[in-house]
């Protein structure tokens, strides 16, 4: 039942809001993290805190909760692992990069953490250090379906559209009902094809998140559109 609600956040099918309702163990819940974020905290109250601060979204809280948690404890990387998803979310990748990369390195075991390193590393525009870092995610934790994912979005970014067709697939592969990565194999399909393997990810993604699938018509149109104005 767990890993069937777990999904379900995942894949967009139920809000936030809806997660929540359903217990701390398994929400918030976001395709960035093997476990949420609110588990990292070793005090109820406070996971409370993260959980809150996360469904509204409001990243410059999170990351003062988190500042000042390591202003006492600069050791705790769990507090470390919120502060990286604060900066993250509020777009502060340089200050996420900062926070993330000793936990990468000192501790191999670790799977959130080097997930949101090379995530930030993306959006930061390095995609080498991204691929390296989530190479090597994939590799220690290869049922790490966020790291398969964002592998295959880096790719994609990077164009190397064979690897990240595999990389979504493995994600795909691991969790069926994980939409974003349909939607990010969906991309890849309509630029490499075939047109079939496209209709049928479009579909695929339509009966999991109408949502996700009518914005990716509207992105492919958008594209042809400014294809043909050329």
């Amino acid at each position: 039942m767990l890993a069937g609600v777990r999904a379900w956040c995942l894949a967009g099918v139920i809000g936030l809001a809806a997660c929540a309702a359903m217990g701390p163990a398994v929400m918030p819940v976001s395709p960035l993290l093997e476990v949420p974020l609110a588990a990292r905290a070793r005090q109820g109250e406070i996971a409370s805190m993260i959980a809150e601060l996360q469904i509204k979204q409001d990243w410059a809280g999170l990351a003062a909760l988190a500042l000042g948690g390591l202003s006492v404890n600069p050791a705790d990387d769990d507090l470390r692992i919120v502060l990286g998803f604060a900066q993250i979310q509020a777009r502060n990748y340089p200050q996420a990069i900062a926070a993330l990369e000793p936990i990468v390195a000192r501790s191999p075991e670790e799977a959130d953490a080097p997930n949101l390193l090379g995530e930030a590393y993306r959006l930061a525009g390095d995609r080498r250090s991204a691929v390296d870092v989530l190479e090597l995610a994939s590799f220690r934790h290869p049922n790490s379906v966020p790291a398969r994912f964002l592998l295959g979005e880096v790719y994609r970014d990077d164009n190397r559209l064979d690897r990240a067709r595999q990389a979504y697939g493995e994600a795909i592969r691991l969790e069926p009902e994980f939409s974003l990565a349909w939607m990010g194999l969906a991309r890849v399909l309509a630029r490499s094809g075939p047109r079939s393997a496209y209709e049928e990810a479009l579909k695929r993604l339509q009966a999991l998140d109408p949502a996700l699938a009518q914005s990716l018509r509207e992105e492919e149109h958008g594209i042809q559109g400014a294809g043909q104005r050329r």
